[in-house]
């Protein structure tokens, strides 16, 4: 099996702590996705010995470095700390989100889909499924998401693309987020046309950006893009973003609701992924009974 007829790439940005969840990740990539889509894992230099041994006909290895523009460094003694020019530390949150707008330099599809490594697929999923008369799927909440930190992530995208400081009017985070790549590549030249550098070092510097609250302000906000994509505030997944989501999740004896195709458990709860697996089937067994 090839690539050759994909039309969408799936990203996933991971690293060697999150082995276990993104092998997880991939042989249910493996199993409920067939030849319309490839699959890229972007990871850093050192730990790609490791993650070969994901790599298929449909999946591609890549690291960081080969990834991303401009001069990247990792620490040696760190997984979250990378030097930008040899000066400019990075933290490694920032630099996801960096290794993330540069898929469309490494991918060969027009459109491109996020995965983060703690996410596992329960459904079939076909790139026609996110695609609608050539237009793209845009994960678009009106009103949600407008204060706070989420505001801050609005103001420093309207900064970066030279608009007025405002809220875009939408919550563009979230999971399974997808993007045309011809209008990611229009974004990187609009950050250097505003802020007269390479893309990559106008984000490196920034305290706080998040890249999905950009992209959604670029395309409705900064040209005539929003005319390429459909809009849906419908999640495809079901997170688990805090303990008290997961034990709601782990006690909840209602079926997963219908077009959730992902369960996502953050990484950062610290169950053990023998847990999270054992959990994950449970739920997928309970949606599979209430079907029949």
């Amino acid at each position: 099996m090839s690539t050759s007829n994909a039309k969408l790439t799936l990203v996933t940005c991971s690293y060697l702590p999150d082995f276990d969840r993104c092998a997880r990740l991939a042989r249910t990539v493996d199993t409920l996705t067939g030849d319309d889509i490839e699959h890229i894992i972007i990871v850093p230099e050192r730990d790609l010995p490791t993650f070969n041994s994901l790599k298929t006909d449909r999946r591609r290895i890549i690291s960081v470095q080969a990834a991303v523009p401009g001069n990247f460094k990792q620490l040696p003694v760190s997984n979250k700390w990378w030097l930008f020019d040899f000066h400019h530390p990075v933290r490694g949150w920032i630099m996801q989100q960096i290794t993330k707008l540069s898929a469309a330099l490494v991918a060969k599809t027009d459109f491109l889909m996020y995965a983060d490594s703690d996410l596992q697929l329960i459904a079939p999923f076909k790139a026609d499924d996110v695609i609608n008369d050539n237009k793209l799927r845009l994960f678009s909440d009106p009103g949600a998401m407008s204060d706070g930190e989420h505001l801050n992530w609005h103001h420093v995208a309207s900064r970066l693309l030279g608009l007025p400081e405002q809220y875009a009017g939408n919550n563009y985070n979230g999971q399974l987020i997808t993007w045309r790549r011809n209008h990611l590549l229009a974004l990187h030249s609009k950050l250097e046309s505003i802020g007269n550098a390479p893309w990559p070092a106008i984000i490196a510097k920034q305290r706080t950006v998040s890249e999905y609250i950009l992209f959604g302000n670029f395309v409705d906000r900064a040209g005539d893009y929003a005319k390429d994509y459909y809009r849906t505030n419908e999640p495809l997944v079901y997170s688990c973003w805090t303990p008290e989501q997961l034990e709601a999740f782990k006690h909840d004896d209602s079926p997963i609701p219908e077009g959730i195709i992902a369960l996502h458990i953050q990484s950062n709860l610290k169950r053990s992924t023998e847990d999270e697996e054992n959990l994950i089937a449970e739920r997928i067994a309970a949606k599979t009974a209430s079907h029949k």
